[in-house]
């Protein structure tokens, strides 16, 4: 996004940002966002990131309703049926597991192996976070992930020759054939944990992996530590390097009205001192109360 320093936006939208959505409809062009914000009626409320995403991460933007009795602690890596999509944390990361073919995600470009980043702007530092955030999350939801399907692609067009034709057997595994059609192939094959580039069957081959897996290494060391940031107690948040989901709501007038995800950090946050035992179960409905009643006197300022 753009932004005028004299418009409606100035004060709270970054240029750079990624828009998300537009009165709760998922944005799917610029010619789309500028329609919905002609077309507003009165006020005009804006899903965007508080900065532009990490190089190679996208966004993607579901409607979600919350499901009652649904209880994600009993089995969090098996939620494909209740949420339409389930998670497993290896090597630091969250990654997709499963996809419903029926759900809301099977509309969205996430594939099984995604890395995933954050949800509604919390970021993922391990399996029960991104579960639970996911199933409180209501609405209008984003899913920041990284796609190393494409990843991969993007690497073997920039590290390896162009006399050597493609073809990719799987999301994971490309063979490169020669010029003379009688030359045996190599077979490119990525790790799905490490993201590491390897020829299968093992031969003895001119194909130099190096600058390859150099540059696939400092990616997932990025991505590693774009997460990690957030396991560090933080002076300064606007400091974080990390893309967050926020939304903003614009009145006809101007006037502009703060509408974050904190209500539900907050109530993340009780939910992992309830189970950690620092707080009773009265406590936490005293503090769950306390939060509803900020949230609804916010609302009416």
């Amino acid at each position: 996004a753009e932004v005028s320093k004299s418009g409606l936006f100035a004060s709270k939208l970054n240029e750079g940002c990624v828009v998300l959505a537009i009165n709760g409809h998922r944005v799917r062009s610029p010619r789309n966002a500028l329609r919905m914000i002609k077309d507003g009626d009165g006020n005009i409320s804006v899903m965007a990131s508080d900065s532009p995403p990490l190089l190679g991460s996208y966004f993607s933007v579901i409607k979600k309703e919350l499901k009652p009795g649904f209880s994600w602690k009993e089995s969090p890596s098996d939620t494909v049926k209740d949420l339409g999509i389930s998670f497993e944390h290896v090597d630091g990361l969250v990654r997709v597991r499963d996809i419903d073919n029926n759900g809301p995600f099977s509309l969205t470009t996430i594939e099984v192996g995604d890395i995933c980043l954050s949800i509604d702007g919390v970021p993922l530092t391990s399996l029960n976070v991104a579960v639970r955030t996911l199933a409180l999350a209501s609405g209008t939801v984003s899913l920041l992930t990284f796609s190393q399907a494409q990843f991969w692609r993007n690497m073997v067009e920039l590290t390896m020759d162009k006399k050597y034709t493609r073809y990719w057997e799987s999301n994971s595994e490309c063979s490169l054939f020669g010029e003379n059609e009688t030359y045996y192939p190599i077979k490119l094959v990525f790790d799905p944990i490490t993201s590491l580039c390897i020829t299968s069957p093992t031969i003895d081959c001119k194909i130099d992996l190096t600058n390859c897996n150099v540059i696939i290494k400092r990616v997932m060391d990025m991505l590693i530590g774009s997460i990690k940031v957030h396991l560090r107690p933080s002076l300064n948040d606007k400091n974080e390097e990390s893309s967050r989901a926020r939304s903003l709501s614009v009145s006809a007038s101007g006037s502009m009205r703060n509408m974050s995800d904190v209500y539900k950090r907050a109530l993340i946050k009780l939910e992992e001192m309830k189970e950690s035992g620092r707080l009773t179960g009265k406590d936490y409905d005293d503090s769950k109360h306390a939060l509803a009643a900020v949230a609804i006197q916010s609302t009416m300022k």
